[in-house]
């Protein structure tokens, strides 16, 4: 996939960030599946060195699927119905820097990307219900940067 991030340095050692992804690859698991999506909000806190940098990450957001099946008013009538949904996500982890100019940087993460799915209902003899869950997934990610 791809994808953008903006870092707003408080000091020297904590900043902002706002991170999107998008992902090309169709995701063929149920009841999610699709393109997938990413956004990612909160601070990181870590210590600067002359040429690299290390960090520590804690970013709320949400992760959303192009094609979530659907069940309409808890009835399913017809043929299935898919819809795009948004889950609740906590990015944790941690970041290396290095500073190659005063200008560009290179950035590595790695992280647990800690996704909260909700219920999921099934009308029919007899109905049934998939409880919510926690799943948590390995995240690694790398990125060129321009410093302002």
């Amino acid at each position: 996939g791809f994808g953008g991030r903006v870092t707003f340095n408080l000091t020297e050692n904590i900043a902002l960030e706002a991170e999107g992804n998008y992902y090309t690859r169709e995701q063929f698991s149920f009841p999610e599946g699709g393109q997938m999506f990413q956004g990612q909000f909160g601070g990181k806190i870590g210590k600067r060195f002359d040429r690299w940098g290390v960090f520590g990450k804690v970013r709320p957001g949400f992760v959303g699927f192009s094609r979530v099946l659907e069940n309409p008013l808890g009835v399913q009538v017809g043929p299935l119905v898919f819809v795009r949904r948004l889950y609740p996500s906590v990015d944790v982890g941690g970041v290396v820097e290095f500073y190659i100019s005063p200008r560009w940087m290179a950035r590595f993460d790695v992280g647990d990307t800690v996704i909260r799915y909700g219920e999921i209902h099934f009308p029919g003899l007899p109905a049934f219900t998939v409880p919510s869950v926690t799943r948590h997934n390995l995240q690694v990610s790398s990125g060129i940067g321009f410093r302002f």
